[in-house]
């Protein structure tokens, strides 16, 4: 295998890895809501086929950002996609919909919610960050 399919390889490897990680925590601190009965714990009822095309987005993401050969992409990338599975499986999980149960400023979240708003900050930042190397470069 060459040098650069073993580098994508690695990265979409990380990539997956968060993701499945932050799925996990997602689904594992939904689950200790519930089964803690929290009075603040509300549905957000979305019908698991409205959500299907953003699986494919987040799996698409995963993917191509793999090919930037970036950590950080990898990272932030993997943090967005597995808050976005982990909410379209909450549908599958939970019939009542997607429960949300920490109060951020008058509405109520989940860590899924929480870690896509961080991998979209992340996405930014980091392509932010690379585009400005790629300028530098350019111009020397």
């Amino acid at each position: 295998m060459t040098e650069l399919g073993l580098r994508r390889r690695f990265h979409l490897g990380l990539a997956t890895t968060v993701a499945g990680v932050a799925c996990g925590l997602d689904l594992t601190s939904k689950w200790a809501a519930m089964a803690s009965s929290l009075e603040s714990v509300r549905f957000h009822q979305r019908p698991p086929f409205q959500l299907l095309p953003f699986l494919a987005v987040a799996l698409a993401l995963l993917v191509a950002t793999s090919l930037a050969g970036s950590t950080p992409l990898d990272v932030a990338a993997g943090a967005l996609a597995g808050g976005a599975v982990a909410n379209i499986a909450s549908t599958f999980v939970w019939r009542q919909g997607i429960p949300d149960f920490i109060p951020a400023h008058g509405v109520l979240l989940n860590l899924g919610d929480l870690t896509i708003a961080v991998g979209v900050a992340g996405l930014v930042g980091v392509s932010l960050v690379l585009a400005c190397r790629e300028r530098r470069l350019r111009h020397v």
